[in-house]
């Protein structure tokens, strides 16, 4: 049986938790089939940082969550659409810059989608501000 549990690895008296897809038998820190997430209860507020996607997998598959980890999944929000949209959209300086002032995601988003005019946006290659306020109709 296959179990999502925390496995630590922090140094003595100074706790940092691995969230892995482990199986049920093996030992605590044990070889794990991934790691999914991690959690840090010296932070205040403590931090925990989740593969969402990667979670809902293995449930689906069979997996089950310990007590803790079930907790710390409920207890942190799964990343929001628009949330997701902003954060690819801060990827480009001069698109940033004009979107946050229009503060219109869904037409940066579509922008960003296209392979043409902004080829690869996580790298930085970027359509100029000009380009942007043509496409949608800012400059009048």
């Amino acid at each position: 049986m296959v179990m999502i549990r925390l496995a630590r690895v922090g140094a003595t008296k100074q706790p940092y938790y691995r969230i892995v897809v482990i199986e049920k038998d093996r030992a605590r820190n044990g070889r794990s089939i991934e790691v999914v997430g991690t959690y840090n209860p010296r932070t205040e507020p403590a931090t925990v940082e989740l593969k969402h996607d990667r979670i809902a997998y293995w449930t689906g598959v069979g997996a089950q969550m310990s007590d803790i980890v079930a907790k710390l999944v409920k207890n942190a929000p799964a990343p929001a659409a628009a949330d997701a949209r902003s954060s690819i959209i801060s990827h480009c300086g001069t698109k940033a810059t004009f979107l946050s002032q229009k503060r219109d995601l869904d037409v940066a988003f579509s922008l960003l989608a296209r392979p043409y005019p902004c080829r690869n946006f996580l790298s930085g290659s970027c359509i100029p501000l000009a380009t942007i306020q043509l496409i949608t109709g800012a400059a009048r």
